[in-house]
């Protein structure tokens, strides 16, 4: 199925829009449910309508998801920094030319030489290796039993912090209080045994 021809600044359908950058639908609609900065016009019954820009955006998204390798947060990180118009010129959609839906396939050749490729363009961004810390802290943190969320209560050698002087001052109050009271449960005991 190919598409119509329109004009460059038509506003066009969900479904003309996922056939236009070979997506599906769904994924336009999780798209917009996770960037903000795509609004398209909604007519009666829900239905969408995007403009050139919107189309614009959805391209420049889809290509740091899919050929970058930007997740979701870090396309959002980049929208932020760059602003949408930056994004926007990312697009790798040509709305002036009529785009069909899925190319013909080019007839094969019998014997064809090798054409050397181009190099791949390096991608305008930089990922940082993700690197655990190995410092003497760490090591002795793995090592701490009161850190293992597995371990029984009486293998916790001590707590994650020291108590608190105030803390320790009501508890010493409640044990003599317990103590007294215990005392007086023996002493009450007594009386009641003895006639």
């Amino acid at each position: 199925m190919a598409l119509k021809k329109k004009s460059s600044e038509a506003f066009r359908t969900i479904s003309e829009v996922a056939e236009i950058l070979d997506v599906p639908a769904h994924v336009l609609r999780f798209w917009e449910s996770r960037f903000s900065q795509i609004k398209p016009i909604k007519r009666g019954g829900g239905r969408r309508y995007y403009r050139p820009q919107d189309i614009d955006l959805l391209s420049g998204i889809q290509t740091l998801l899919h050929n970058d390798g930007l997740t979701i947060k870090g396309v959002q990180k980049q929208l932020k920094e760059h602003g949408v118009r930056h994004i926007a010129a990312l697009a790798s959609v040509n709305l002036q030319a009529e785009v069909p839906a899925r190319p013909a396939p080019k007839p094969v050749q019998a014997k064809a030489e090798a054409v050397p490729e181009a190099p791949a363009p390096k991608p305008t961004h930089q990922h940082k290796p993700f690197r655990i810390r190995a410092d003497e802290a760490a090591q002795e943190v793995a090592e701490d039993p009161q850190y293992d969320l597995f371990a029984m209560e009486a293998d916790k050698s001590r707590r994650p912090f020291p108590p608190d002087p105030r803390q320790k001052a009501k508890v010493d109050e409640i044990r003599s209080i317990l103590g007294k009271l215990v005392r007086l449960r023996a002493r009450m005991a007594k009386h009641r045994e003895a006639p």
